[in-house]
């Protein structure tokens, strides 16, 4: 199977459109073309909530795992979680329906997000993040002057 990639995914006018118009995006592109290529496990099932305008709150449904099982990383602008569970061979299940096993789950942070906090609360996982504009990227007018 060839790797796809967003070029050849986008509409030819969009694709002309994006490309022509966009200096500097190559990493953005090569990050979306890794995406498109990439199979995204659905355990531990989550969600990403946009709490505010520059505050995000990303949770994991961890049944049956405690602080202790689980770590939370971010480096390189990519937040990672991960979590292992000791399981009890010896019992005897007649269904077994909570998924406790070992899992990875990266997301790619935009620039200038950051997590502010990490908290477990009955069997969910909130990290907190906000989006901090440093003040050399907020919008500025440019005076035109007259020669």
């Amino acid at each position: 199977m060839s790797k796809l990639s967003l070029r050849s995914t986008l509409p030819s006018e969009l694709s002309s459109i994006l490309y022509k118009n966009a200096v500097g995006f190559d990493p953005f592109f090569k990050y979306v073309d890794e995406l498109i290529n990439t199979d995204n496990p659905s355990y531990p099932p989550y969600n990403i909530e946009q709490l505010d305008e520059n505050n995000y709150q990303v949770s994991l449904a961890l049944a049956g795992f405690t602080i202790e099982d689980i770590d939370v990383t971010l480096e390189n602008g990519v937040l990672t979680i991960s979590g292992s569970i000791e399981t009890d061979e010896k019992k005897l299940y007649l269904h077994r329906g909570i998924g406790m096993r070992s899992f990875q789950r990266n997301f790619r942070l935009a620039d200038n997000i950051e997590v502010t906090s990490a908290i477990m609360e009955n069997g969910i996982l909130k990290i907190d993040l906000h989006r901090e504009i440093p003040e050399e990227q907020k919008p500025k007018k440019i005076n035109i002057l007259q020669k």
